[in-house]
């Protein structure tokens, strides 16, 4: 997340909370990058394309007025190419009003929903916010899982065991 991203999506998210719009906003980043791909993408970054011609495309794509305007500044500042980015900023500012933790836990196999509802549960008691939780697979693990949020790793993995006992033989 670059900070030019954040502040961006900070000034987005100032603007959705004077009109109530904060959770509007990330469907309509969404549905913008749909369509952002291939063609469009193209044509809104080619420098031979006027920025009233890359408005117009913009105003004909039925998106909500406050978007339209954000996504006229972006083409003024020439930082369209940002908009990924600044979706993943606005996401993280809109986790933190709801209180929303996303964290992704590693283990060598998919774990089953009981395993990810236990982790998510105490996830929730610790920290007092609302838990996603996405399950990577990573092979290199030999067993124990490891959780990544904000940050933070908790690392019950037996790789992180072998490791710490190894450290502490050398001792």
């Amino acid at each position: 997340m670059s900070s030019l991203s954040y502040q961006y999506a900070e000034a987005l998210y100032a603007l959705a909370v004077e009109q109530k719009q904060t959770d509007a906003m990330v469907s309509e980043l969404k549905q913008f990058i749909s369509q952002y791909h291939g063609q469009l993408e193209s044509l809104l970054n080619h420098p031979k394309v006027s920025t009233s011609d890359k408005k117009s495309l913009i105003s004909g794509l039925n998106l909500n007025p406050l978007m339209v305007h954000f996504l006229y500044v972006l083409i003024d500042n020439q930082r369209l190419m940002e908009v990924h980015a600044i979706l993943n900023s606005y996401q993280t500012l809109l986790d933190q009003q709801h209180q929303v933790l996303r964290a992704k836990v590693y283990s060598n196999k998919p774990l089953s929903k009981t395993e990810l509802e236990g982790i998510k549960v105490a996830l929730q008691t610790k920290l007092n916010r609302t838990a996603h939780l996405e399950n990577v697979i990573d092979p290199t693990i030999v067993g124990g899982i490891k959780i990544a949020y904000e940050g933070n790793v908790v690392d019950h993995t037996i790789n992180q065991f072998i490791a710490s006992l190894s450290e502490t033989l050398k001792a």
